[in-house]
């Protein structure tokens, strides 16, 4: 899915605006999205709730991300771009 690049290219241009370059900053990305891929890979039963779980600690940086994530529109603004797909593979 392109919106999974969009993800990596959203977060690699804020990284370079707060001072990282560019190369380092995809290789960072680069590594991170291939662990968690490796991760939902490596456990194929687990949910995807479950696999939050594991890879968040309670108060931590990445509870918060995805709780702005979802506070702030991201989750729906998802649902609603699928729903807009499945229109038109409906037609």
């Amino acid at each position: 899915m392109a919106t999974y690049f969009g993800i990596l290219d959203a977060t690699s241009t804020w990284l370079q605006s707060k001072g990282l370059s560019g190369t380092a900053g995809d290789a960072y990305l680069r590594q991170l999205f291939s662990g968690l891929a490796h991760a939902a890979r490596s456990k194929p039963v687990a949910s995807f709730d479950e696999l939050i779980a594991e890879h968040s600690t309670k108060g931590g940086l990445n509870e918060q991300v995805l709780e702005d994530f979802r506070a702030f529109g991201g989750a729906a603004a998802l649902k609603k771009a699928l729903d807009r797909i499945l229109v038109r593979i409906r037609l």
